[in-house]
């Protein structure tokens, strides 16, 4: 009998992969644009002779709701006639 590979686990016999090729588990926060990065050390205090041995990188999304306000300033005219011009705001 046939031993079973890694790519064949899981899979009931005569079943096809259907997963389109390059569809396997990728890093969700590889290609996130990081906009702060903190250094947090740690709370007690680093014995001598320690060695730095690089960071454990947690990366926390959060949804931010800002005020975003914009002043229209619309254009005001008066013609030779005396007739009043002025900018008009358009709906989307």
């Amino acid at each position: 009998m046939e031993e079973q590979t890694d790519a064949d686990e899981g899979k009931e016999e005569g079943k096809k992969d259907t997963r389109r090729p390059g569809s396997d588990k990728r890093n969700e926060t590889a290609e996130l644009v990081i906009h702060e990065e903190k250094i947090i050390p740690p709370s007690r205090r680093i014995p001598p002779g320690s060695r730095f041995k690089g960071y454990w990188d947690v990366v926390v999304q959060e949804l931010q709701i800002q005020c975003h306000n914009t002043r229209y300033r619309l254009e005001r005219w008066v013609t030779a006639q005396g007739e009043s011009l002025c900018g008009q705001l358009r709906q989307k």
